[in-house]
């Protein structure tokens, strides 16, 4: 789907996703691979699970308008003024879609502009004649929706989406000698993220998602500093809290349903925190109301840092560049050819590609040293190095438990340190290094940080 990019006209876009629909239909027949493991050929199917991508791509592949439309949600017809709700809207499908083109071929123009008006369909017209959505064949050929399996992108409603957002209020609402004593902060040593300077404030708007999952791990440390001062910012630093609560929740790698039912309770309570903060008209937009549908995905599909797209949003840069040193012939094949070569050398030297990361990595711990580590039961614990077997693969810890906690950010109080029993710890089960921001154990830390 990245060659969509080079797709300039919404007319010509359905000429890329055919090409690709195509080839899905194919991959579905059943086909011979050879397969290493049994040491002969076996038959496989396969078929598209979820489809991923930011809001605006999500309705243009659901033939709907964008997101400033009346009914913006690929997911539901909720009407836009109403976003700002805990309301749902009629569930979207394929053959809800189908009964509307129906509509809308055999309607006059003030039907198909009523019918535009209610729904706000998008359909498609080349040389005067209807395009049909390419991915409402792969619904006839194995009932894959594209409304209801085109997921929330958790990376987009998140950390670059309503965190941002709300970093941006913040700073409407700080005096502008607050918001330099905030720059100054993001440079000193009390705020470093993993021994490294955090990305500078001042080029907040040139961030990437990076760079925003690197300020998401100290902002409520940050924000606490400067607004400690002034109790009418209280309120304002207070609803930042309780957003990072429940993002920091949706960042772990292992989540149990009692998690997401309580990351979904207090999602809704910061829904109506900041609704409370602004007035609905602010907080009609998409990811305000589209956070309302992820965590049904989630419980489909699990945690959200397994399927988000983080890992692909670099891709944009990387072929990006491939054009810029393209002569801007063939580009398809130039792009397929270069990735290929680059992928081939991380398989044969993976060494050059996948170097250890200085605060992550079990290479680099030593006798001392406080980590976190994930329990049989799925649980985030704490413990200190005690020694270490040659090959890594075992850790000889002892327990940490920490019974002091902040009253308003809820992170563990480092100076409580209680020290338990000592055991071997599998070195598969190590999370990372502790992260401690002003005497607490810092849990808005993003564990993809840590462990890549």
């Amino acid at each position: 789907m990245y060659l969509g990019a080079l797709v300039h006209k919404d007319d010509d876009v359905w000429d890329v996703i055919d090409i690709v629909i195509n080839q899905l239909e194919e991959l579905f027949l059943p086909h011979r691979v050879y397969n290493a493991k049994y040491k002969k050929e076996i038959m496989i199917q396969t078929f598209v699970g979820m489809f991923l991508g930011d809001t605006p791509q999500r309705n243009d592949f659901c033939s709907l308008k964008r997101q400033n439309s009346d009914h913006p949600c690929a997911h539901c017809n909720i009407e836009a003024f109403h976003q700002h709700t805990d309301r749902i809207g009629e569930e979207r499908s394929v053959m809800g879609m189908l009964s509307i083109l129906k509509k809308w071929i055999n309607g006059q123009k003030a039907v198909k502009d009523s019918l535009e008006a209610c729904h706000s369909v998008k359909f498609i017209m080349k040389d005067k004649k209807l395009r049909s959505n390419p991915f409402w064949r792969l619904t006839k050929l194995y009932d894959f929706d594209i409304h209801k399996d085109s997921v929330v992108d958790w990376f987009h409603i998140g950390p670059i989406g309503l965190f941002k957002r709300y970093i941006d209020f913040m700073d409407t609402v700080l005096k502008k000698e607050e918001v330099e004593q905030l720059k100054k902060l993001m440079k000193s040593d009390d705020f470093k993220i993993f021994g490294r300077q955090g990305p500078p404030y001042e080029n907040r708007k040139y961030w990437n998602g990076e760079a925003w999952l690197e300020f998401f791990a100290v902002a409520p440390f940050l924000y606490k500093a400067v607004t400690s001062h002034d109790s009418t910012l209280t309120k304002y630093y207070k609803c930042l809290v309780r957003l990072c609560n429940w993002m920091s929740i949706l960042l772990q790698r292992s989540l149990t349903g009692t998690e997401i039912d309580r990351a979904e309770a207090l999602c809704k309570e910061w829904r109506r925190e900041y609704l409370a903060l602004r007035s609905p008209a602010d907080c009609n937009f998409p990811n305000f109301h589209n956070v309302l549908h992820m965590f049904t995905h989630i419980r489909l599909w699990g945690p959200p840092v397994l399927w988000w797209t983080r890992p692909f949003e670099a891709k944009h840069r990387v072929f990006r560049r491939y054009i810029q040193q393209s002569n801007c012939r063939d580009l398809e094949k130039w792009i397929g050819e270069q990735e290929m070569i680059v992928q081939s050398a991380r398989y044969l030297y993976p060494h050059m590609y996948y170097m250890d990361e200085v605060c992550g990595s079990r290479h680099t711990i030593k006798p001392n040293d406080d980590i976190m580590y994930r329990s049989e039961s799925g649980e985030i614990m704490y413990a200190r190095v005690q020694d270490i077997s040659k090959d890594r693969t075992q850790i000889k810890v002892q327990k940490l438990t920490f019974p002091d906690k902040h009253p308003l950010l809820g992170c563990y109080k480092y100076s409580s340190a209680i020290v338990g029993d000592v055991f071997d710890l599998e070195g598969e089960n190590y999370l990372g290094k502790l992260l401690i921001t002003k005497d607490c154990i810092n849990k808005y830390v993003c564990l993809q940080l840590i462990k890549k």
